[in-house]
């Protein structure tokens, strides 16, 4: 309970009610706000006590005093829900007001309501992946629907309103292309003999190189792994780790066979050895303000040296919201409070709430009316 209203309770006991006299006066401890939905505003109770040593007498029940407040929606700690059907994310709101004491009362939990602020839906295929197939010449590309809402400012990376999948309603395929290339001049060994090279492009928006820069000499090169353990070549989008190796020349003559002719390469990207990368849950991101849980993930690869992390915290998932339940035993607020020869006793009403990951929290949903619980003696 907050000091605020730990304060006004004591002072409308105290001084509102005081102990020591019979006179007659008005106090809301113990009285609820009346909530009238249809007009949209709570007006405040109270009612008449005398109250002196021994001697607690209630006059009137709880009634309207003229104290009114305003309900309103707030968006505040409400979450967005996206709807891909409309390509469109609504903006949750809940009811609220402000009772005597400056305390933000809830009247109506977060829900959609008509007339809902709402934001665009984008599809992106940022953070996705592709699927190659080399042999068919094409590749296979998912989207992912985001928003940004404008709290979040320009800066901020969108939030997901529906995963990475392909879409057959929107499908993304790419042909491939051979084409000529120069390559990495850290992958050339000094003094390697002048061929020609070849890479795989994929004709996306920006095109890539799935198949990495490749000499083309004819059957003198020859290929080997050796040096090349625990060198790798990690492409994300395709979900694909590949092995290395090294190029090397050879000459041959009737009399000696092949012999080695020099290095052509350094460890370079080997397409047919490829190890698929995975996905490994590894925790919860919570906002309890938000109520939302979101699913962290890291990337993995197992090689032939070991497992490889490649991303880490990663979130493909949309944000869960939290599921809300009433405890049915309100929480007591500070000591009893005495009114003449009565205690009463101020109470808060406590939410309990299930995260995505099962953890449970409680939240302050607000104050409740006082209760009696020790009357006069007789």
């Amino acid at each position: 309970m907050s000091q605020l209203v730990l304060l006004l309770a004591a002072v409308t006991a105290a001084t509102i009610v005081p102990s020591a006299s019979q006179a007659q006066q008005r106090t809301w401890f113990g009285c609820g706000d009346q909530i009238i939905y249809e007009s949209g505003v709570a007006l405040g109770q109270s009612r008449i006590v005398e109250a002196g040593a021994g001697h607690t007498v209630w006059k009137t029940a709880c009634q309207a005093d003229g104290r009114r407040f305003e309900i309103r929606r707030t968006k505040a700690g409400c979450s967005w829900v996206p709807d891909p059907a409309q390509g469109v994310a609504r903006r949750e709101e809940r009811e609220v007001y402000r009772d005597a004491a400056g305390e933000e009362i809830e009247v109506k939990p977060c829900s959609l309501r008509d007339g809902a602020e709402t934001v665009p839906l984008r599809l992106t295929v940022s953070g996705c992946r592709m699927r190659n197939d080399f042999e068919a010449g094409v590749t296979m590309g998912e989207s992912r629907a985001v928003f940004s809402p404008p709290e979040d400012g320009g800066g901020a990376a969108p939030r997901l309103a529906q995963a990475c999948a392909e879409r057959r309603d929107a499908p993304l395929v790419w042909k491939h292309r051979t084409e000529t290339c120069t390559p990495p001049k850290e992958s050339v060994v000094a003094g390697a003999p002048a061929l020609s090279w070849t890479q795989v492009t994929v004709e996306s928006d920006p095109p890539r190189v799935i198949r990495s820069c490749q000499p083309q000499g004819g059957g003198t090169l020859r290929t080997t792994t050796e040096g090349c353990a625990g060198v790798y070549v990690h492409d994300l989008a395709s979900a694909t780790s590949y092995g290395t190796r090294r190029w090397y020349q050879v000459t041959v003559s009737a009399e000696a066979g092949e012999s080695f002719a020099g290095w052509v390469t350094r460890c370079v990207q080997n397409p047919d050895e490829a190890y698929q990368h995975l996905t490994v849950n590894t925790g919860w991101r919570h906002d309890d303000a938000a109520r939302t849980s979101l699913q962290l993930s890291d990337t993995v690869v197992d090689t032939p040296t070991g497992r490889i992390v490649l991303e880490t915290g990663v979130v493909r998932e949309r944000a869960r919201p939290y599921a809300l339940e009433e405890d049915p035993a309100p929480r007591a607020a500070g000591a009893p409070v005495a009114i003449g020869c009565e205690r009463w006793q101020a109470w808060r009403r406590i939410g309990l709430v299930t995260r995505g990951d099962g953890s449970r929290i409680e939240i302050d949903r607000g104050p409740l009316p006082a209760t009696r619980v020790a009357a006069c003696a007789p």
